[in-house]
């Protein structure tokens, strides 16, 4: 049975660290946690206990390839857990930790080959959320972090969405509401030449490389990754111009309610208003993620909307795309990679 414990984050620190003591000792002693960060809810356990490991790859099948990211409270951790750190690196801390940012790092001795899965790197982040902070604080290590979701499937950005998917099977959740970004943080590998992003998020390139002073490449093929709902499918219709994406919206909706399907269309404010103008298939649901012009907000939207619409039993989401610019991205990145179908047409 999983406990649900709900925390207000913008208590004292001190009051949050009392409070999360009990929780803390639980992890230390084998427990798995889900508990929210800025950016989506993740499932912790104490990196240095083998069997709380074994068992977070177990329940969320995950890959035994794929390392598990460290989420620490301070740099001071960072130096303990790394075996070296490059003057790029340091400077990517001192500007973004904390925050939206992991960092792979050549790892020291001191972590554990599971963690790592036998690499010789880490992934580290010090999130900016004072529920996480807390928590490491209380417990006196770094806590091996993915996200609180079924491998593959759509990252919570609340504790309902948790339990959904880890309920039953994972020992606590701690509520402390939707979080405040809503995707995954970037990721960038920084031992290699130049450095790689391996996962796009709010920190875009070009805000790293202002801090860096150099070039970064984006690793297309690592960003396979997918994170799609539990059983609905997802057309993206990834079209530029503003006439043929209604068009193509109400067409995908027109044949997958042909074919039997309950149909959830999620699209920004601009194109829901258009679309109530022009007429939508009956039977098909509307959903706002947002303004176009407000990308930062779509990201907070997106993935709630999704599981939202995945709970209430909906068999297709028609999802509109955005435009490939900030945050947006990441958002498309990781809407192309879930889709099970893409609509793609050139502007004229």
């Amino acid at each position: 049975m999983t406990k649900v414990i709900s925390v207000d984050p913008n208590k004292p620190f001190e009051t949050l660290r009392e409070e999360l003591k009990s929780v803390a000792k639980a992890i230390l002693d084998g427990a798995l946690v889900a508990f929210p960060t800025e950016t989506v809810y993740g499932l912790g356990c104490n990196p240095f206990n083998k069997k709380a490991v074994e068992r977070l790859y177990e329940i969320k099948n995950r890959p035994k390839g794929r390392p598990l990211p460290l989420l620490v409270i301070s740099q001071k951790q960072v130096e303990v857990l790394t075996a070296e750190i490059s003057d790029a690196a340091r400077a990517l801390m001192e500007h973004f930790f904390p925050g939206p940012l992991t960092l792979i790092l050549k790892r020291s001795k001191v972590v554990p080959d599971e963690v790592c899965a036998y690499t010789e790197k880490v992934g580290v982040r010090c999130p900016k959320h004072n529920i996480p902070l807390a928590l490491i604080d209380a417990c006196g290590v770094p806590l091996a972090t993915p996200s609180a979701n079924l491998s593959g499937h759509i990252s919570p950005t609340d504790a309902g969405e948790v339990l959904r998917q880890l309920g039953g099977r994972i020992d606590f959740v701690i509520d402390g509401g939707r979080t405040s970004i809503g995707i995954e943080s970037t990721v960038i590998d920084m031992t290699v030449e130049p450095p790689k992003i391996i996962r796009l998020g709010s920190i875009t390139p070009e805000e790293i490389e202002a801090v860096i002073g150099k070039p970064v490449e984006v690793d297309e093929e690592a960003m396979a990754a997918r994170y799609r709902p539990l059983h609905a499918r997802i057309v993206l219709v990834d079209v530029e111009n503003e006439e043929e994406r209604i068009n193509a919206l109400i067409e995908s909706a027109q044949k997958h309610l042909g074919e039997g399907a309950r149909v959830c269309l999620l699209a920004t404010d601009e194109t829901i208003t258009l679309l109530k103008r022009v007429g939508v298939p009956s039977g098909v649901v509307l959903r706002s993620v947002g303004s176009r012009h407000d990308l930062d907000k779509v990201a907070l939207y997106i993935y709630e909307r999704i599981s939202a619409s995945d709970r209430e039993g909906f068999d297709t989401l028609i999802v509109e795309g955005f435009q490939r610019e900030g945050i947006g991205i990441a958002i498309m990145q990781r809407l192309s990679s879930a889709a099970h179908e893409i609509i793609k047409r050139m502007a004229p």
